[in-house]
């Protein structure tokens, strides 16, 4: 096929294929989730003790 016939085009909206992710992969996913969540909450208790203590 020569090059001026190609071309790319973007994905559909409809293609309902699905990804599943092996069990390592998984237990990756939740961990750093816990680990965001972990953080998030360490962020708000420093943010409540600044608002607090040094105003």
């Amino acid at each position: 096929m020569s090059a001026s016939t190609q071309t790319a085009g973007a994905p559909s909206m409809g293609d309902d294929a699905t990804v599943e992710l092996s069990s390592v992969a998984g237990r990756n996913v939740l961990g750093i989730r816990a680990g965001i969540q972990r953080d998030q909450t360490a962020l708000k208790t420093l943010q409540e003790y600044i608002n607090t203590q040094c105003n």
